[in-house]
């Protein structure tokens, strides 16, 4: 089993550099974005590398020819660095991190399959996923309100996503909530950048940004400014873990950074 899963993992990643050579200027447009929920857990102290990840998309996304990709689509990666936690029982002792560190290869429809060229946005665990999904009760708010992911509002009746201030920052279409990506810096390392087109944000707001929950954990990269594809995750007091039916806003970074990391430069 363990031997498949390597075999696996190799081919995923040799079939995404492929895809991506077969795609020069990329399938999807940057700054667009493709939230996933997360189909089984990844345990840094049971991954292994090479292991297969698997998500699946949130909202229907578009192509940059136009082409709409449904939702359910697969989302499929492998696991490229798994460090165990082991308490160190020493007094004084510092603990060493655990690390989980996740490549995102291809996106993928009954016909075909796309590579990936993504960042994680934002990324939020299974509890603070839920909570984005669940109105307030009835005697406290007769519209069902929505708390995104990130805090801003969606408004079921109105259709409407409302921010602190209560300005309009997305909309409802046709069951789907989009928004134009709003700059913020949250716990992430890079940060994450605005944008000008609608794009699908499912649970999360437009200004969503690094880790929700993950209590104990850090996010040393999001795969923006180095490694593209890759989210990588620490934690000193337990295990790095990414549970099943942890969500994530990827974004698609420019087609440079591409063509960088798989020619190694």
């Amino acid at each position: 089993m363990r031997i498949a899963n390597v075999v696996l993992g190799i081919g995923v990643a040799t079939a995404s550099v492929a895809f991506a050579q077969a795609y020069p200027e990329g399938p999807f447009s940057p700054s667009s974005t493709i939230p996933i929920a997360f189909s089984k857990t990844v345990d840094a102290n049971k991954a292994h590398v090479g292991d297969i990840v698997l998500a699946r998309t949130m909202q229907p996304i578009q192509r940059a020819n136009g082409e709409i990709i449904p939702a359910g689509a697969k989302v499929t990666g492998h696991v490229t660095a798994a460090n165990a936690f082991a308490f160190n029982r020493t007094p004084y002792a510092i603990q060493t991190a655990s690390t989980l560190a996740v490549h995102f290869d291809l996106i993928s429809t009954a016909s075909t399959s796309y590579p990936l060229n993504v960042y994680v946005r934002a990324m939020a665990d299974p509890i603070n996923s839920w909570d984005a999904r669940k109105p307030k009760p009835s005697d406290e708010d007769e519209d069902g309100t929505l708390t995104q992911v990130g805090g801003e509002l969606f408004k079921p009746h109105q259709g409407e996503v409302i921010n602190t201030d209560e300005d309009v920052v997305g909309y409802s279409r046709h069951g789907n909530i989009v928004a134009h990506l709003i700059a913020s810096q949250g716990n992430s390392p890079s940060g994450c950048g605005s944008g000008t087109t609608e794009q699908p944000v499912a649970i999360f707001s437009a200004n969503a940004c690094g880790l929700y929950g993950f209590s104990g954990t850090n996010l040393v990269s999001s795969g923006r400014s180095e490694d593209a594809s890759t989210v990588t995750l620490s934690a000193r007091r337990n295990a790095a873990v990414i549970s099943k039916n942890t969500t994530a806003l990827l974004e698609v970074l420019p087609d440079r950074l591409s063509n960088d990391s798989l020619h190694g430069q």
